[in-house]
């Protein structure tokens, strides 16, 4: 028994773990697909695949793949060599985010010519330039303040006055 959507094959175990190996040599890949045709890419519409050669996991979605875990543990959306923990693509822009040792802190960037915008309620509010400024959105005006940059300084923010940082 199974689910009806999916119950052509059930593998059960009356009493404890059950499962599927699926066991290839160590340079082949193990692989389930999901097809909804009988030739060319839509044999392989959807898949989950384990690539031995390299020890990473792939995930895709209309015949391409759209996730990779590679061997390290690095998780990549968009692209199947991530260079950090997560690594997000949309084909231009790589955003990353990637942990260091507990002494150095951690990596939140982009490995591209980018900048780093931070929004609420799809709304600009800051954002970090390429060359490192930081430019601040004022709530009420909609004007961009800032340019604060320094790289010996530490630059703190408080209180209610927004003139105080425009």
């Amino acid at each position: 028994e199974g689910n009806e959507s999916a119950d052509d094959l059930t593998i059960s175990s009356i009493s404890g773990s059950g499962g599927i190996t699926i066991r290839t040599d160590t340079s082949s890949n193990g692989s389930v697909f999901f097809s909804d045709a009988t030739s060319g890419a839509a044999e392989y519409a959807g898949f989950v695949q384990y690539t031995h050669s390299n020890n990473s996991l792939l995930l895709g979605t209309a015949s391409t793949t759209r996730m990779t875990i590679n061997s390290s543990g690095s998780v990549g959306i968009g692209l199947t060599n991530p260079t950090g923990k997560l690594a997000v693509s949309d084909g231009t822009v790589v955003a990353e985010i990637n942990p260091f040792s507990a002494s150095s802190g951690a990596f939140i960037g982009t490995r591209s010519n980018h900048h780093i915008l931070f929004k609420t309620n799809a709304t600009e509010r800051a954002r970090i330039t390429t060359d490192g400024n930081t430019v601040f959105t004022d709530k009420d005006s909609g004007h961009r303040g800032g340019g604060f940059y320094s790289r010996t300084k530490t630059v703190s923010l408080s209180g209610d006055n927004r003139s105080s940082f425009m």
